[in-house]
């Protein structure tokens, strides 16, 4: 064989071999050699379709082609980008989508380099769970990357850089992750998360230094009921110990609360049937025997009942006088540590759900609490969200009492808590008048500084500040260039309401739920207007308390859900994360009916926002702030190696 034959066959040889291994390597083949196609397919909840066949093939069958829905395919950035002619901004200001397609994002981030950081939850309302991590999209070279998937509880909630390191609040843990190698270490673990509310907003005292969050509560109003089985908060089944906890002593009145046993073995038909003296009658038919008799009358019964007491788990009365220990690992309250996460020490107590934590100019910690809803055994009424500011620097404003449960507020002029014994906490859900849960409280702190409404569920905050970078990390050094404007407002995110689920919502009443398409609803509004109740920015004068929207929409629109916000490195853009699109369906994305309303939000509908002043001399989105260049939306695609926590989205 001459040296050219031998070339040519050699060649032959390495290019059968590079397309067999090719073959092999290809991640888009199965191991059995079945091509996987992207279906660009709208479809939610689509099952996996091989060529209409209900099965996969075996090993040794020919190759059959596997279409993937939706779910499957979706990338981040791709397709159209969301639209922005729905917002009402103000003049000299534009807003722009920089990520979309994004799977949950709840917080954002930036370090000391410009390199933002996004918080993919891993749940929320509905039920929906996914899985949590951190994207790091990096200010020089524009890649997306995971920087960690692992040891992260959902949900996350927030983020914060502080000193070289990413401080993140996920379900009963503070974390502390290593922005460069993603590591994870727990500085704080044990609170109470597996209820209604998570460990939300993160704040680093301006002063003290010290590491401030909060825990919310683990029911509505203080005790465990039908509303934390059903779907939108969803934990009972999983967590039938679970109750809420004091941060400090308290004494019960002794009321106590009759259900039905949902926890009782057996199926369960779940319908609202109506409510008896408060309880909400659930239908339950077996499942080894036919549930109507010859005759034809219906067979079904009802579950037998349980009584449940305040600050108790499901099915545990309570007795007049009974004391309940107090402990720091509280729900419904606001805490602090030092930066290692020791020295834990209670700042506030009896605030709900304290979401947002963010220390204004004068160093005074502001706090937004979501109110009370009208649902499970104690539904309350009126309830608005609100918004407290406390002096950490005075010690005797610290460890205070701030009414919950027995205190609402209704948005009255003087600016007051008032007991839920009051007419207007008053739900038509239920027959009885309201009673208090506790016995001779401690004093409560009952001046509001800011009426934020009603339903609008505030959630994080942030300050527009031009002397301290982004409040995300308190401690840099100051800089004079913040040409964003509104110095000393602080911003907060309204994601919007519920109801039905939550809230009542009427034409004759303080808000009206609007329809979309298949009869979903997708936001709520003032009756007669088109003015949202939540889904948008409002911006806090912390002199005068006084709130105005920054960021409103035209009309409800279910793919704007706000509930992160924070500032880039130099405080000249804000970034705005909406969770995804989020709806109140009686029936599943195919068309299967509901047996009662479910909150519903999307996968892979969240969006990342970037909102700059017009005349800022910035363009697209101003990431890189040393190099003076920028990183604009673009498309990703994912490179995988060795598994997903080294996989990196790469633009195009």
């Amino acid at each position: 064989m001459n040296t050219n034959t031998f070339g040519k066959t050699f060649f032959f040889i390495i290019l059968i071999l590079s397309l067999y291994l090719f073959n092999c390597l290809d991640p888009l083949k199965t191991s059995f050699g079945t091509e996987l196609k992207q279906n660009n397919s709208v479809a939610i909840n689509q099952s996996l379709s091989i060529n209409k066949s209900s099965t996969l093939p075996s090993l040794n069958s020919s190759s059959k082609t596997i279409n993937l829905s939706k779910e499957f395919t979706t990338k981040i950035n791709q397709g159209i980008p969301p639209k922005t002619n729905d917002f009402n901004i103000p003049k000299g200001y534009s807003i722009e989508p920089v990520l979309w397609n994004v799977n949950l994002p709840s917080t954002i981030a930036f370090d000391d380099k410009g390199n933002m950081y996004i918080g993919e939850s891993g749940a929320t309302a509905g039920g929906l769970n996914t899985y949590p991590r951190i994207l790091k999209l990096d200010h020089l070279t524009g890649n997306l990357t995971i920087l960690t998937n692992t040891m992260l509880t959902p949900p996350i909630v927030n983020i914060k850089f502080y000193k070289g390191m990413l401080y993140v609040a996920n379900a009963g843990k503070i974390s502390v992750v290593d922005p460069i190698k993603g590591t994870v270490q727990d500085i704080v673990a044990g609170l109470p998360a597996a209820g209604d509310h998570k460990t939300n907003q993160i704040a680093f005292g301006p002063k003290d230094g010290r590491l401030y969050f909060s825990q919310g509560s683990a029911t509505n109003s203080g005790v465990v009921g039908i509303d934390n089985y059903l779907p939108d908060t969803g934990w009972l089944a999983d967590a039938p110990q679970v109750h809420d906890v004091p941060a400090k002593s308290i004494t019960l009145v002794g009321k106590n609360f009759t259900t039905p046993n949902i926890l009782a073995p057996g199926p369960k038909n779940i319908n609202y049937t109506g409510y008896s003296n408060g309880n909400l009658l659930i239908k339950v038919t077996g499942s080894h025997s036919n549930s109507k008799s010859k005759s034809g009358k219906d067979n079904g019964n009802y579950l037998s009942n349980v009584t449940t007491g305040a600050f108790q788990s499901f099915g545990n009365s309570t007795s007049k006088g009974e004391k309940i220990n107090g402990n720091p690992f509280c729900n419904a309250c606001i805490l602090s540590t030092k930066q290692d996460g020791t020295d834990l020490k209670i700042v506030a107590w009896g605030l709900r759900d304290p979401e947002g934590l963010v220390f204004d100019k004068d160093d005074k910690l502001v706090v937004a609490v979501q109110g009370d809803d009208e649902r499970g055994s104690r539904p309350i009424a009126n309830d608005h969200d609100r918004i407290y500011k406390i002096n950490v620097s005075n010690a005797t404003d610290l460890g205070k009492f701030y009414g919950w449960p027995d205190y609402a507020y209704d948005g009255n002029r003087g600016n007051e808590t008032t007991p839920v014994t009051s007419p207007a906490f008053h739900s038509h859900k239920v027959s009885q008048p309201l009673s208090l849960l506790l016995q001779n409280p401690p004093a409560v702190e009952k001046k509001v500084f800011a009426d934020a409404g009603w339903g609008s569920i505030i959630t994080q905050g942030v300050l527009s500040n031009n002397s301290i970078i982004n409040n995300n990390n308190s401690n840099s050094n100051s800089v004079n260039n913040n040409k964003f404007g509104y110095n000393g407002k602080v911003f907060f995110a309204e994601r919007g309401s519920y109801a039905p689920i939550t809230k009542t919502s009427s034409s004759k009443g303080p808000m009206v739920s609007v329809k979309g398409d298949n009869n979903t609803i997708i936001g709520q509004v003032t009756p007669g207007t088109n003015n949202t109740i939540g889904q948008k920015i409002i911006m806090l004068d912390t002199k005068t308390g006084k709130l105005d929207n920054f960021i409103s929409l035209k009309k409800p629109d279910p793919n704007f859900r706000p509930i992160g916000i924070t500032f880039s490195n130099d405080g000249n853009s804000m970034y705005v994360a909406s969770i995804g699109k989020q709806e109140v369906r009686n029936t599943l994305p195919n068309g299967a009916a509901l047996p009662i309303p479910q909150t519903w939000v999307y996968q892979h509908t969240g969006i990342i926002w970037k909102v700059s002043k017009n005349n800022n001399n910035n363009t697209s989105n101003p990431l890189v702030q040393p190099q003076k260049n920028s990183i604009i939306a673009k498309r990703f695609q994912l490179y995988c190696k060795f598994g997903l926590s080294s996989c990196t989205y790469k633009s195009d």
